[in-house]
This record gives structure tokens, sequence and C-alpha cells, in this order.
């Protein structure tokens, strides 16, 4: 699979998904990135970012190379194959990274600009 880089300053849609009901994790929220633009919904255009829980403030970044991630999902609600839960969107909107890496988000739930914490957590910068 070739790697995509997302263009820094340029805004593009995420989603944040309530995901319930998974056999192995607690409730917690998906944010889904867009990092291509486009319009076929089986394009493989989003990264995942996981809450810790239920608190928008921290986040996981998860990266599965095995589990690749379609466009269609930013509007998807209902069950998760496989039996792994149900997800139901809570918000959506608009992100960007910035020069100095950091992200920035414009949605209801989800907005202000976060920043890394070591190599996998992103923080919110209060």
């Amino acid at each position: 699979m070739t790697e995509v880089i997302p263009l820094i300053n340029e805004w593009m849609r995420f989603v944040v998904l309530m995901h319930s009901g998974a056999p192995s994790k607690t409730d917690h929220h998906d944010i889904l990135l867009e990092i291509t633009k486009g319009e076929n919904d089986e394009d493989i255009a989003l990264d995942k970012l996981e809450s810790l829980g239920q608190d928008l403030t921290r986040m996981k970044i998860y990266v599965d190379p095995q589990e690749m991630i379609r466009r269609r999902y930013l509007t998807y609600e209902g069950p998760m194959r496989d039996n792994r839960g149900f997800v139901k969107r809570v918000d959506e909107g608009r992100y960007r990274i910035r020069e100095d890496n950091s992200l920035e988000f414009e949605g209801s739930l989800l907005k202000g600009s976060y920043h890394f914490e070591g190599e996998e957590d992103l923080v919110m910068i209060k």
C-alpha cells in the first residue's frame, strides 16, 4: 500500500464516532481523519485516532496496517462487522495539520488545537 502524507494547512474532513459494545474494549470515541480528498466512498482515505475512554482531550494514534479505512465511514452509523460493536456519529467537521505538526479541529465537540506528546499521544493544547 502506498503511504499517503496529508498536506500541511489543508483543511480535511473528520468524524467522531462513539464506539460501544465491542467485546474487547470499553466504550470510546473513534476519530477518523480524511487524508486524501475525493468522492469515491471505496477509496482508502482515512486515518484513525482513538480517545482514551470518553474524554476527547486526550487521544492515541491508532495505526493498524491491516485495517484499511474507507471514505464511506465518514458518514456511516450502525453495527460493525465481526461483532465489534456499534458506532454512532457524534461530531464532524474539518481539521488541518499545522506547520508545527499540531492538529487543529473545527467541530462541535472536537475543537481546538492538539499537539503530540511522544510518538502516539495527542493532547489538547489548553
